[in-house]
């Protein structure tokens, strides 16, 4: 590191030669900084010329955004420097504690031995192993409490490798030995005995904020398992994922499966998949003008629907009065459809007039089809549900009294579902 801010100052053409040569400076006034046996604890008296020498390596407009640490070569516990984000995330003090990342602390540390012996292959053969694993750290932001993603790459350039003079030189086939199998840490070992190189210097983890994209593929992963809508808890799990993509805290998500291929008038029969902000007592309110509804225009427009505010809204129904009474302002209403054909509604709200739009709902167009086809599973599958309990529980019955034994059915399945001692209800 004090060699890059020499040679920059050395640049007739550097735009940063005035900022690189007052390092300098500092660097001559204090040789303990750059001595061999420098550690942690002996540069904590120097944090101003050490903190002014990574500063550096960040673009002015940069600075209070950039997430970066500088640390102990393959000691990320260990730091120099942390930029005032990565301060603020506590990315250093995750490394440290709890393991953060989107691997196995196993996996973790093997991932580390790897990457140390590439850079060995790397500076003192003049190999270059395409070894790239993507790692993700995933913390909390202080700010709203939700995930922040980060995707963190290792930056060697500040690092040196030294070997001891006694070490044998491998030869062309040893090296193609290990480069063959670069996960076999015993082989590399034996080969390359640790305990013959040293690393000096700093390395730099860069992070970059990869929330809404890790978020949506986490989103996407949970809409594919099996029983993605089958609980209310479920459901908070889907909801956890929406409020980190959309950066929203306040955000309550609520969903309607109906029968294929019904209208509104189907929403008043439907029921909740796990949770929903209309059917919230499993019976949509009462509503004459249900037709002039949001919900209705959404399944006429098939187009999503977003109330900035539901007390401003110029037709108030009994659906939108309910959802107002919950303390619903703000509203999306996003309809799905299998096939072309109504299948479901998928509901967001906010008590904060304006907190979903029509640009940040956007970011949830790439899973439109998902819930689509999981609504469509779910209800499918308590359908059959209903009709195995009404031939197990009933006699044949005539279509015209179904509807009295499809409710007895429900009833019966809800209580299954809620794990409670299910009892076939008789008919009469």
């Amino acid at each position: 590191m004090a060699a890059f801010w020499r040679a920059e100052a050395d640049r007739p053409d550097s735009p940063h030669a005035d900022y690189a040569k007052s390092i300098g400076r500092a660097l001559e006034e204090r040789p303990e900084i750059t001595a061999a046996t420098a550690d942690l604890e002996s540069l904590a008296g120097f944090r101003p010329v050490v903190q002014g020498m990574f500063e550096g390596l960040l673009p002015p407009a940069e600075r209070d955004e950039a997430i970066l640490l500088a640390v102990v070569p393959f000691a990320a516990d260990q730091e120099y420097y942390q930029s005032p984000e990565a301060a603020g995330l506590g990315l250093a003090e995750a490394l440290r504690g709890s393991f953060c990342m989107n691997v196995s602390r196993d996996l973790w540390e093997v991932g580390s031995t790897v990457s140390a012996y590439n850079l060995i292959i790397s500076r003192l053969y003049g190999v270059e192993p395409d070894f790239d694993y993507p790692l993700i750290a995933t913390l909390e932001d202080p700010e709203t409490g939700l995930a922040r993603h980060l995707r963190l790459r290792w930056d060697p350039r500040f690092v040196e490798v030294a070997a001891r003079d006694d070490v044998r030189r491998l030869s062309s086939a040893e090296l193609d030995r290990v480069l063959a199998e670069p996960m076999n840490i015993p082989l590399w070992m034996e080969v390359l005995p640790p305990e013959a190189f040293e690393f000096r210097g700093v390395t730099l983890i860069h992070g970059m904020d990869v929330t809404a994209d890790h978020a949506l593929s986490l989103l996407k992963n949970d809409l594919l398992a099996k029983g993605a809508m089958s609980s209310p808890e479920r459901v908070d799990h889907l909801q956890y994922r929406i409020r980190t993509l959309m950066r929203r805290k306040d955000l309550t998500l609520g969903l309607i499966g109906v029968n294929r291929g019904e209208g509104i008038e189907g929403i008043v029969s439907a029921r909740p998949l796990g949770r929903s902000l209309l059917l919230g007592d499993e019976d949509a309110p009462d509503c004459p003008k249900k037709k002039d509804s949001f919900y209705a225009r959404a399944i006429e427009t098939r187009e999503p629907v977003v109330v900035h505010d539901l007390e401003a809204a110029e037709v108030k129904t009994g659906f939108e009065h309910h959802l107002i009474a919950q303390g619903i302002r703000n509203l999306l209403l996003w309809p799905l459809f299998e096939n072309g054909q109504f299948v479901g509604v998928v509901e967001l709200g906010s008590p904060t007039p304006g907190a979903i739009n029509a640009f940040n709902s956007l970011k949830l167009a790439e899973v439109q089809g998902l819930f689509a086809t999981a609504i469509e599973r779910v209800t499918q599958e308590r359908e059959d549900r209903i009709q195995a309990v009404i031939k197990q529980q009933y006699t044949a019955i005539h279509p015209a009294v179904e509807w009295k034994f499809r409710e007895a059915a429900l009833r019966y399945v809800r209580e299954e579902a809620e794990g409670s001692n299910a009892t076939a209800e008789p008919v009469v």
